[in-house]
């Protein structure tokens, strides 16, 4: 893996972003650019090729196209599809191989407080899970786009938090893989197995029997792997698509709530408010601009 790392004691200057979605056959265009694109999946599966090397950007995956290589599609998404893309700027960076990245990260990690809090470092790629803060940064990014404030450095600023937020992530994943417990290869499947079917009704005492824990000793390690409980993690994943729905469908809130496995729709309603701080109605009202490529 290789990672590109920047100072961000100044705001990144953002070039232009937007929301593409596609509901037929779609396959990025061949092209060399001069800016730094960092895509972000959001529906289905794109395919993209930078260079010799083939990525599939999948929801919340990222891919990072790097300025004057070769980059396109190497085969045709056939399902529907959507992915938040951003360009932008440079003028100091370093392309890391793994080791190097690794260590930066470490670095960071053990005192964030130091001179190297001020750089980011993010992977060429990431096969990851959706974020809900990023998805909000993506939102807040494209609405200030479409509808500008006095200073184009609101979206510089929003765009290098969204940065900040992109090494956050990683981090977190780097600490989780450095953390020792014999049962974190068993755990991780298991928790890849929630993400898989956070809309049905999962229980602990289901999962653990799946995976052949005890009930309370896998409850106990589920908090302090993910520092929440399971009814918890399970929520945020599916607010995190709601708002997702919220903002890209015009279904009412409760066909979304019954597609992410709420029952009942009041209930739907105070757990993210309770995640949120706002209602589902005032969630997608807030930012309704948004530049979308509709293809």
């Amino acid at each position: 893996m290789r990672y590109l790392s920047f100072p961000i004691a100044t705001p990144i200057p953002l070039v232009s972003c937007g929301n593409l979605i596609n509901e037929t056959a779609w396959i990025h265009k061949e092209r060399i650019i001069d800016t730094f694109e960092l895509i972000v999946g959001v529906r289905g599966n794109v395919y993209i090729r930078q260079d010799d090397e083939k990525h599939v950007v999948k929801p919340g995956s990222s891919l990072l196209l790097l300025p004057n290589h070769q980059h396109g599609g190497y085969a045709y998404s056939s399902q529907p599809i959507s992915f938040y893309w951003v360009h932008f700027q440079l003028k100091t960076f370093s392309i890391l191989d793994d080791e190097e990245g690794l260590k930066k990260l470490n670095g960071i990690g053990k005192n964030p407080y130091s001179h190297m809090s001020n750089q980011a470092v993010l992977p060429l790629f990431c096969d990851s899970v959706p974020d809900s803060k990023l998805d909000i940064l993506f939102h807040q990014l494209l609405h200030l786009v479409s509808d500008p404030v006095y200073s184009t450095l609101a979206a510089d600023y929003t765009l290098t938090s969204l940065l900040i937020q992109s090494t956050q992530n990683m981090l977190r994943s780097y600490n989780q893989n450095n953390k020792e417990s014999a049962n974190s290869s068993t755990f991780e499947k298991s928790l890849e197995w929630v993400r898989q079917n956070y809309t049905t009704n999962v229980s602990t005492k289901e999962v653990a029997a799946r995976y052949l824990y005890n009930s309370n000793y896998y409850s106990k390690l589920f908090r302090a792997q993910t520092g929440m409980c399971l009814l918890e993690y399970i929520n945020t994943l599916r607010i995190s698509k709601a708002k997702t729905l919220l903002y890209q469908t015009e279904a009412r809130v409760k066909e979304i709530a019954n597609e992410i496995g709420f029952a009942d729709e009041k209930y739907f309603m105070r757990v993210f408010k309770q995640i949120e701080g706002i209602s589902p109605t005032q969630y997608r009202n807030a930012f309704y601009k948004t530049h979308l490529n509709q293809q």
